[in-house]
């Protein structure tokens, strides 16, 4: 089973020359929410969804998302690591790949962690069940030359997952990043919600 996950901007910005669109800034709620999320099998039951963690996922990538991960960080831990690259090559704990086939997504538990073109080929190709999304609410209008692909959202239906990816990150993080009463991150002036959007039709569970 496929989802994807993103922080979108003002207008579903993803990037800024060559860079979030809030860098230098970092959203260490965000990031540490993309940690733990990215390392969960997860169900959905109705408006709730249920987390466990695990070390069966793998996460696919881009070459210029592969390479915009700090090499310390490389590969992402706790999690297969999957490159789509047009020129494929052998790196120590990565696979890299020219194509993904359905049947290769469908036998994986997949997150979709990015650029644009591989945010696109799972949209287009129907595969996109689950979309997770930290939200920008509230913050300076950001200027982005890269975006998110064009998607229905009307096929999906949106949960408010704030509330539990406040409780699932680090607790360092969440006590300067979280404010429990409003049930919204801030960081640096910049406000921000997560959600789960899930496929209408789609199976309650990965």
């Amino acid at each position: 089973m496929v989802s994807v996950i993103v922080a979108l901007a003002n207008g579903d910005g993803i990037g800024s020359q060559g860079d979030l669109p809030w860098a230098p800034t970092r959203l260490q709620g965000d990031m540490s929410w993309f940690s733990a999320v990215t390392q969960t099998k997860f169900r959905v039951l109705r408006d709730r969804v249920l987390f466990e963690k695990t070390t069966d996922n793998t996460v696919v990538m881009g070459r210029k998302t592969w390479e915009s991960i700090p090499q310390r960080y490389r590969p992402l831990r706790g999690r297969e690591n999957v490159v789509l690259s047009r020129t494929p090559r052998q790196e120590k704990d990565v696979l890299f790949v020219s194509s993904l086939s359905p049947r290769f997504l469908q036998s994986r538990r997949v997150f979709i962690i990015g650029g644009h073109d591989v945010y696109r080929l799972a949209i287009r190709t129907g595969l996109a069940e689950y979309v997770f999304v930290t939200r920008i609410v509230s913050s300076p209008v950001f200027s982005c030359d890269v975006f998110f692909p064009e998607i229905d959202w009307s096929v999906y239906r949106a949960i408010d997952i704030t509330r539990q990816a406040a409780e699932m990150i680090s607790p360092r993080i969440r006590e300067r990043s979280y404010n429990k009463e409003a049930d919204v991150f801030c960081e640096s002036g910049i406000k921000y919600k997560m959600f789960l959007y899930v496929l209408n039709g789609s199976k309650s569970d990965l």
